[in-house]
């Protein structure tokens, strides 16, 4: 086959590619979409591997706000925003040096979103 043609070909077929896969690559993708930032601190929320759903039981409700019993951890009321799904969901900084050095702690808290009706 003439190489001009398969070139040609390939830009084509190249572009649903990488869109559906851009749709497929994470559940996360709303927050990015959404652009949500930490309401007290400003900072945004994450990239692709920076946040995560967590389990309801591993979500305590607090006076002051939530509290993740694997870690301990006590994200602020001011810090928690709703979800735009129904899971819970904690968006960790890149850092591997924050305590608690819990299976799967990659840093501090940079975000946490609970579902509706999940406050």
């Amino acid at each position: 086959m003439n190489p001009y043609i398969v070139a040609v070909l390939a830009i084509i077929a190249a572009p649903p590619l990488f869109i559906g896969g851009l749709a497929w690559a994470g559940e996360e993708h709303w927050i990015n979409r959404e652009h949500r930032t930490n309401p007290v601190t400003k900072q945004w929320c994450c990239n692709d591997q920076d946040c995560k759903p967590i389990p309801a039981l591993d979500v305590q409700i607090t006076t002051a706000g939530f509290r993740l019993k694997s870690t301990g951890e006590e994200i602020p009321d001011a810090e928690a925003q709703q979800s735009s799904d129904a899971e819970f969901w904690v968006c960790r900084l890149p850092s591997s040096d924050y305590p608690p050095a819990a299976a799967g702690v990659r840093g501090k808290i940079r975000c946490f979103f609970f579902p509706p009706g999940g406050a």
